[in-house]
């Protein structure tokens, strides 16, 4: 009997080692061929030696910035996006400058050339769908340092408060700290995510049209309740514009 029931075993296992050895493997689906794809394409590009130079002349409109050689994203009027100056690509081959640039953009920083029609600043943005609306209860404050801010108190069926714990609150600086194309002030807007203890822990965004003429969108995080912190951030980057303007 023990024979028997070791020779059925043996039939077994060898039946289960041909079904085994007989069933292909299958096919990768398209979701799987194009992330092979894209792990070869990335492999491909951190091979190639890096662009030689320290900088790259952008031409946006009538702007010209000179900016480190780095892994920034632009995009090119007929030609389309860059991701990085640093390695050659399909559509960059590490060119020095780079004419018709229509936006360049970094983690924390966008520029583009003026669209058709204008994309709405910031502060366009906060006076249409909340500082201009009746029912609206604000609580208004101006700094020592000129800063205008703006918390919404109650916006009653004119506007649908955030949830609780994910506060906003409005910035406006003085035009002595920065001017614009159009003459309409900076606005930042900075909200709080939810469960967060600190009210002053979120992250600031504004976007405007800079005396240059191109479309700012610029955010940080905010580690600093008073509006000094804002204003150090603010100028930080604009000094970083001043110093690679080339033009005009």
């Amino acid at each position: 009997m023990k024979t028997i029931l070791l020779s059925m075993l043996i039939i077994f296992g060898f039946v289960g080692l041909a079904y085994a050895m007989s069933d292909t493997p299958k096919p990768p689906t398209p979701g799987q061929i194009e992330n092979i794809e894209k792990m070869k394409e990335r492999d491909r590009y951190r091979a190639m030696p890096d662009c030689e130079g320290e900088f790259v002349t952008l031409e946006m409109d009538d702007v010209i910035l000179r900016v480190p050689r780095a892994r920034q994203v632009i995009d090119v009027k007929n030609i389309g996006t860059i991701a990085g100056l640093v390695k050659p690509s399909l559509n960059y081959k590490c060119e020095d400058a780079i004419e018709n640039v229509v936006t360049y953009r970094t983690g924390h920083l966008t520029l583009r050339v003026r669209r058709s029609p204008p994309v709405s600043t910031s502060y366009e943005s906060a006076h249409k769908n909340i500082f201009g609306r009746e029912g609206v209860i604000f609580d208004r404050s101006i700094g020592e340092n000129g800063v205008e801010r703006i918390i919404v108190l109650d916006g009653g069926e004119a506007l649908k408060l955030p949830p609780e714990g994910a506060a906003s609150e409005y910035y406006i600086l003085p035009k002595e700290i920065e001017q614009t194309e159009n003459s309409e002030p900076v606005l930042y807007t900075c909200s709080t995510p939810p469960k967060v203890e600190q009210s002053f822990k979120g992250q600031c965004i504004t976007s405007y049209y800079n005396l240059a003429g191109l479309f700012v969108h610029y955010k940080f995080h905010r580690d600093m309740p008073d509006t000094n912190f804002i204003i150090d951030r603010h100028r930080k980057h604009t000094n970083w514009f001043s110093e690679v303007t080339l033009k005009p």
